[in-house]
């Protein structure tokens, strides 16, 4: 699946594929592996290339809303 992620002002293309809980996740032409597991509707718990981040998720103006 193919994303945009913007941050400030940058916009990056971004390439998920995966199964529960697993997904391999390409940002520009950088490569990363993620583990992840669904804490609530809102809340993510990801495991990025061995670091641990909680993720908050909201219903933006444009799109989803990711608080890290």
């Amino acid at each position: 699946m193919e994303y945009k992620l913007k941050i400030s002002d940058e916009i990056y293309n971004i390439t998920a594929d995966g199964k529960e809980g697993v997904l391999a996740l390409s940002i520009g032409e950088n490569d990363h592996n993620v583990d992840y597991r669904v804490v609530s509707e809102n809340h993510i718990h990801l495991t990025i290339d061995g670091r641990s981040v909680n993720a908050y998720i909201c219903d933006g103006p444009v799109g989803k809303l990711i608080s890290i």
